[in-house]
């Protein structure tokens, strides 16, 4: 007989085998991992050569998570070409500086795929092997916040114990087919989760909904000081490789239907940086750049997401902010964007802001440009556009000088493929361009990646007289 929402609270995870339980009690980490960093955070540690950094992890090289372990500002090409991109085009004095975080324990999110395990033909969370389709678990993945791992470990003793099949890709059967976790708090050894289980149904089924529940009723059993996480469901009965069904996300268990990143809110479907303590150390430099100015500010923020980087602002600018607007062409923020705002606003610590207006316009950033940036309302222009780049129709906009002095005299761009943002610093900057560039620096979110970099770029207008010059 299966078991009810009301027995599972009230057994916890009595059901689970005794040799599950004492797995789970007992989660060990079985690697060492060498860090280094230029940061001064203080969660991190430093080594005398950064350039040497590696990964250490049991499951490389056969899971497909990480390109590469070694030297790994070295050997990565895109941290040489950046480098030798930004030599000619910085001041003498000025280096772009490339800076690495942790290279253990910092992915905040992740996407497993769930799958029969070959070797032991039990239900099994991992990755993809590389080049194929055949899936290898990875209990004690070495770059997983270490929540990730402990509640992946605790989510597949309760698969198997209620007998949940792993998904099959080539007969289209099986319930499970993937798991994605986000764990925020990178300052914790145990995070607050939030879970959601991508289950092969058209409509939540009662098992579904029994598998979830037992999963909540045994982490709230077992970690009697934390939280125990939000399940959620999405529901895809698709025949392809996409992860997720736009819009079919259900919170099935526990109350929370957003979790906090860096005090901005996100559903489960919602884009959040995977390396989110890099992150933080990317808002504050955009903010400390931003300090230097004694106006009050208008800010545009496009292509802003759930607002990351604008809610940031708001809340930690010393400059004063009359407004920033937040351009978003996904209607899927517009709750969680709220949410954000009335926390920010409501919070003890927000100062005399009151007046700041924050405002979202979900619309494309390509196709409203030009009514955002060329106004005397606005001051700083932050664009994070996808991997593709600005468009020509943002790019446009930020190069039109027809209104005079009026728009924004700062640019803060930030980037994740760097190819596309070398292209359009050339027209920002070159021949017809208005910006000059300030600043410039790199950010290594994901150190496994033979080819990331995030970069952060600030440039001043070039006004008339400069131009003219």
């Amino acid at each position: 007989m299966r078991i009810t929402s009301s027995s599972i609270t009230s057994t916890s995870s009595s059901t689970l085998s005794s040799s599950s339980l004492l797995t789970l009690r007992s989660v060990r980490c079985k690697r060492r991992i060498f860090v280094t960093t230029a940061s001064t955070s203080k969660t991190r540690t430093t080594t005398a050569n950064k350039e040497e950094a590696r990964i250490e992890c049991e499951h490389f090289p056969e899971c497909s998570g990480c390109a590469h372990v070694d030297n790994l500002l070295e050997n990565n090409p895109v941290v040489a070409q950046a480098r030798a991109f930004f030599r000619g085009e910085l001041l003498q004095e000025e280096e772009f500086h490339v800076s690495l975080g942790k290279t253990e324990n910092y992915r905040n999110k992740a996407k497993l795929v769930c799958r029969k395990d070959e070797k032991t033909g039990e239900i099994d969370l991992g990755l993809f092997k590389r080049n194929s389709h055949d899936m290898v678990p990875i209990p004690n993945c070495a770059i997983h916040h270490p929540s990730i791992n402990l509640y992946s470990k605790v989510l597949i003793a309760v698969l198997r114990e209620l007998k949940v099949k792993p998904y099959d890709e080539k007969t289209f059967t099986g319930d499970l087919r993937y798991v994605q976790f986000v764990a925020p708090e990178f300052s914790k050894k145990i995070s607050n989760v939030q879970v959601t289980l991508v289950w092969n149904e058209i409509r939540l089924t009662k098992f579904c909904l029994e598998v979830c529940e037992k999963f909540h009723a045994t982490c709230a059993s077992l970690f009697t000081d934390y939280p125990p996480p939000s399940v959620f469901v999405n529901l895809n009965v698709s025949r392809n490789n996409t992860i997720f069904q736009r819009n079919a996300f259900e919170l099935v268990a526990g109350t929370d239907g957003f979790i906090l990143a860096n005090d901005v809110a996100y559903g489960p479907g919602s884009f959040m940086q995977g390396n989110l303590e890099m992150h933080l150390e990317t808002l504050r430099d955009i903010a400390t750049e931003l300090d230097e100015r004694e106006e009050t500010l208008n800010i545009v923020d496009l292509f802003s997401g759930s607002g990351a980087i604008g809610f940031y602002l708001a809340k930690h600018l010393k400059t004063p902010v009359q407004s920033i607007e937040f351009v978003e062409i996904s209607p899927d923020v517009v709750e969680n964007w709220e949410f954000t705002k009335k926390k920010i606003m409501d919070c003890s610590d927000f100062g005399n802001r009151e007046k700041m207006e924050l405002r979202l316009t979900v619309a494309p950033a390509e196709a409203n440009a030009k009514t955002f940036i060329q106004t005397k309302d606005c001051d700083v222009v932050i664009v994070n556009p996808p991997r593709k780049g600005c468009g020509e129709e943002v790019l446009e906009a930020l190069n039109n000088d027809s209104s005079g002095d009026l728009g924004p005299s700062i640019l803060v761009y930030v980037s994740c493929n760097f190819k596309t943002f070398a292209r359009d610093y050339k027209i920002l900057v070159q021949g017809e361009g208005k910006w000059r560039l300030r600043k410039a620096k790199g950010y290594i979110y994901y150190p496994g990646s033979l080819h990331c970099i995030e970069t952060l770029a600030i440039f001043d207008r070039k006004r008339r007289i400069d131009l003219s010059s």
